[in-house]
C-alpha cells in the first residue's frame, strides 16, 4: 500500500487529501488435470497451484461447474472436453 498526497488548486483556493494506494499482486495462473484420459466413467482432479486467486469458477465442459479450489469431476460420457476455470482476486477481477 503506497500513499499518495493529491493538491487541487482552483484560483485562490487550494485543497489536498491523502489517497491510499493498493496495488494487488497479479493473478498467475497454473492449473493440472490428473488422470486426463481413460474410459468412463472417468474421475479427473483438477490441480489449481495458481497464485492471487480468492474464488473460483470451473466450467467442465459437459454443462457441470464447480467453485472448489481444487475440484473432482467425473465424466460419464466419452468425448473432448474444454475445460475453463475462472480465477477472481479480492477486487472481483479474473483471469
Amino acid at each position: 500500500t503506497t500513499s499518495y498526497i493529491l493538491n487541487v488548486t482552483e484560483g485562490i483556493c487550494e485543497n489536498s487529501d491523502t489517497i491510499l494506494v493498493e496495488i494487488m499482486p497479479e493473478l498467475m495462473v497454473n492449473v493440472q488435470a490428473v488422470n486426463a484420459s481413460g474410459s468412463t466413467p472417468l474421475s479427473v482432479h483438477f490441480n489449481n497451484s495458481s497464485v492471487g486467486g480468492s474464488s473460483y469458477l470451473w466450467v467442465f465442459g459437459d454443462g457441470d461447474s464447480s467453485t472448489v479450489e481444487n475440484p473432482n469431476h467425473i465424466y460419464t460420457t466419452p468425448g473432448i472436453y474444454n475445460v475453463r476455470v475462472y480465477i477472481y482476486n479480492n477486487l472481483g477481477c479474473f483471469t
